[in-house]
């Protein structure tokens, strides 16, 4: 075996030592209970099961103190379906998305030109699994939101850096801004900061980009949560 595939494979192997610290800590510390600081949410998802939501007030209704949460909710009721809403299933779930967004962010970071580009995998992985976030960690439905918020973030980084097509590059951008949008206010706000900057960047100032930049900016979903969240104030 090559040193420089030795090389790659301990830095993998490295990445995954904070996703298993992550697994170790959510199996000691926490129930596979959904916490009663979040009834309001599960009041939602519970009447969506039973299919007594109004679909013309989905957005008013899944506003959640003045906070855009529909992907969120959505998320769990396939959750609450599949697993009877299992908050360790869903954690451990959540868990691995963030390791994919985490690929995705190398992908989109790395390049073929250095034997040590897999340096920058264990570095992603510190980062995005820092314990400094556990406030995040150890409440299943922040991590829920949280986890799809950067997951969306990466992809759409990754669909302006390695997506040849400027039409399906752009249109996966756009989608990845409102469904995070659609997952917390703050982040629909630095998201598409992020977005503009690195299509400036990467002078991908196609037709397909002047059209959907605006219409991401703008965030239809986002603005009717926040229209609706200011009703209800």
């Amino acid at each position: 075996m090559k040193k420089g595939t030795i090389f790659n494979l301990c830095c993998i192997l490295l990445s995954l030592v904070p996703v298993i610290r992550l697994i170790l800590l959510i199996q000691n510390t926490c129930s596979n209970l959904v916490c009663v600081d979040f009834r309001p949410f599960e009041t939602f998802v519970n009447r969506m099961a039973l299919g007594e939501v109004d679909y013309k007030l989905i957005f008013q209704d899944s506003t959640m103190f003045g906070h855009p949460q529909l992907v969120p909710l959505i998320f769990q009721l396939v959750f609450a379906k599949l697993f009877s809403l299992d908050a360790l299933i869903e954690s451990y779930s959540c868990v691995f998305f963030l390791y994919v967004s985490t690929l995705i962010a190398f992908n989109s970071m790395s390049t073929q030109s250095t034997q040590w580009r897999f340096l920058l995998l264990p570095i992603l992985s510190g980062i995005q699994f820092s314990l400094c976030l556990s406030s995040e960690f150890f409440y299943p439905y922040t991590f829920v939101g949280d986890t799809l918020a950067r997951f969306c973030i990466s992809l759409g980084i990754w669909s302006i850096v390695k997506f040849k097509n400027n039409n399906g590059s752009a249109m996966l951008m756009l989608c990845c801004g409102i469904l995070c949008a659609s997952c917390a206010a703050s982040y629909a706000v630095a998201i598409w900061i992020v977005f503009v900057l690195l299509v400036l960047a990467m002078r991908r100032l196609g037709k397909s980009y002047v059209i959907c930049i605006p219409i991401g900016h703008s965030d239809f979903p986002f603005a009717n949560h926040c229209t609706f969240a200011r009703k209800r104030n």
